[in-house]
């Protein structure tokens, strides 16, 4: 099913994740923040884009996605352990830090058709782990949270028809909930 190199890639993209973010804890619990790109990945696997894409990039990418934007990690460290392919879609999903939050989260939300197949998976499938999330949260964070959700969604529609579904329904519970 999978190839020995791309094992041994995503277990190098594992190792380094967790060494990145070693030091970082989730929002609003005590969890290590590492199990949040693992379980983005996981997402990967077990959802199916509606449209051919590289899998195996994506499923890279999802673990690393959040290590340029909130470590030290470089998009040269990237190239040079991961490669171009992976690298680029990482930086597709890196938020500029330097920008007011508002900002940054206008922005990812109105490139968000832009991006690539991969790119789009991978932030749907982000996006989807952190709203499963939210619920330990403030009720005003909860409430921005799904509504940025719901806009992004909406410029992510065609990426998986099954996760957008679900996506919904979650939103849709959680807000019940708040």
């Amino acid at each position: 099913m999978f190839t020995d190199s791309f094992l041994r890639t995503a277990m190098e993209a594992i190792c380094f994740a967790a060494d990145m973010h070693k030091d970082q804890r989730r929002k609003g619990t005590k969890a290590p923040y590492i199990i949040h790109p693992l379980r983005v990945a996981k997402h990967v696997v077990n959802f199916r884009p509606d449209n051919e894409i590289d899998l195996e990039t994506a499923y890279i990418a999802a673990i690393l996605h959040d290590t340029v934007e909130d470590t030290d990690t470089s998009k040269e460290d990237l190239i040079e352990l991961f490669g171009e392919k992976v690298t680029g879609v990482v930086l597709e999903l890196t938020q500029d830090k330097s920008m007011v939050k508002e900002e940054r989260i206008e922005l990812m939300i109105e490139h968000a058709p832009d991006m690539s197949p991969e790119a789009k998976f991978v932030k749907l499938c982000d996006r989807y782990d952190n709203v499963r999330e939210l619920r330990v949260m403030g009720e005003a964070f909860i409430r921005r949270y799904l509504s940025e959700s719901k806009r992004l969604l909406a410029n992510l529609r065609g990426t998986c028809a099954e996760l957008e579904i679900r996506m919904e329904k979650l939103i849709a519970d959680v807000e019940a909930e708040t």
